[in-house]
């Protein structure tokens, strides 16, 4: 039978309180307020006005929370019309946007899976309906990341294993040493702007350059690193030394890169050098350190002398140095 009386027991007079006040959902706290108001002992035609609604409605508030508490008073989603493009046509689809299938076609833009959605599938809809439904499938536009087509994979195999092995040792340590050039005008990354307005970077066109070598330990983030304005056997050599100093207790290995001074004929102390599978930077975790203080130093910025350029590069190194937490975890090996 239809009433106007909310029972108290379905929930205490706190309970309901805290709820109106974390819930960001107007309609949800008014349907909470009139039960409040109703339980606090108001008249009737008090609370309807307060809520501004009918009798009718006030009712259905009353019942509904009667029968299910206050979880029954909640708004429920809307399911909405169901998608024009189905989860069971976009399968059929999906396995072209493999670059691997073999469909005739390099690379699939909206506007093609458009047309064949409409002219080989028989699905009458829009564009943006087929970029919504590309983003509900957890797909977007990306420029593919170059990646080396000389790499040989049995190289990258063996690699792989002796890294493995080398782990698993406690009598040694692996640090993984690479050079970096940081530009006095770096490329401009992308940044938020207003629609309608272009923005822009000063660039000086008078390519200064800083070079650094550095070399980290993945499994306690301690870095090393020198600059210098230009990359060469002699400076290589100078960073071997200050790292020995540095390593002199502990077993060291250094995984490097094919650069030309890492094969020439160099005093390495202690210190054993590997060398990566050719064209591999990717197997180098020190190469996303490069990424994050290029992006998170660099961005937008220029000078038009070296000497400030390099100040900045000490002062971001000096930075990740202070903070080796973070340093392990951008270079964590798997």
């Amino acid at each position: 039978m239809n009433t106007l009386f909310p029972n108290p027991e379905n929930a205490r007079f706190d309970e309901l309180l805290e709820v109106m006040h974390s819930t960001k959902d107007k309609n949800y706290f008014r349907r909470l307020q009139a039960i409040e108001l109703l339980l606090e002992g108001l008249e009737r035609h008090v609370v309807l006005r307060a809520a501004l609604v009918t009798t009718k409605t006030l009712t259905r508030w009353v019942n509904a929370y009667n029968e299910g508490g206050i979880d029954a008073l909640a708004t429920k989603r809307k399911p909405g019309r169901p998608p024009l493009i189905s989860n069971e046509t976009f399968e059929k689809f999906r396995p072209h946007l493999d670059p691997s299938h073999d469909s005739g076609i390099e690379v699939w833009t909206a506007k093609m899976v458009h047309g064949y959605l409409i002219h080989e599938l028989k699905v009458q809809c829009g564009y943006s309906t087929v970029t919504h439904t590309l983003h509900r499938n957890n797909y977007a536009v990306k420029t593919p990341r170059s990646w080396p087509a000389k790499q040989n994979q049995k190289d990258r195999n063996n690699y792989r294993w002796t890294m493995e092995q080398l782990q698993k040792r406690t009598d040694i340590d692996i640090w993984f040493c690479d050079e970096s050039g940081f530009l006095a005008d770096p490329r401009p990354c992308r940044r938020w702007a207003e629609k309608g307005t272009t923005p822009t970077t000063p660039t000086t066109g008078l390519h200064i350059r800083a070079n650094v070598v550095a070399a980290v330990n993945p499994v306690n983030g301690e870095l090393h690193a020198l600059v210098f304005d230009r990359m060469e056997k002699q400076r290589f050599q100078k960073f071997i030394d200050e790292l020995a100093k540095h390593t002199k207790d502990r077993k060291t290995i250094l995984v490097l890169d094919n650069a030309t001074w890492h094969k020439a004929a160099l005093n390495w102390r202690h210190i054993q050098p590997l060398l990566l599978p050719t064209y591999s930077p990717d197997l180098n975790p020190i190469e996303r350190l490069w990424r994050v203080m290029k992006d998170r130093y660099f961005n937008n910025w220029y000078t038009d002398n070296y000497e400030t350029l390099e100040e900045r590069v000490c002062t971001a190194l000096k930075k990740m140095m202070k903070n080796e937490p973070e340093v392990a975890s951008i270079c964590r090996v798997a």
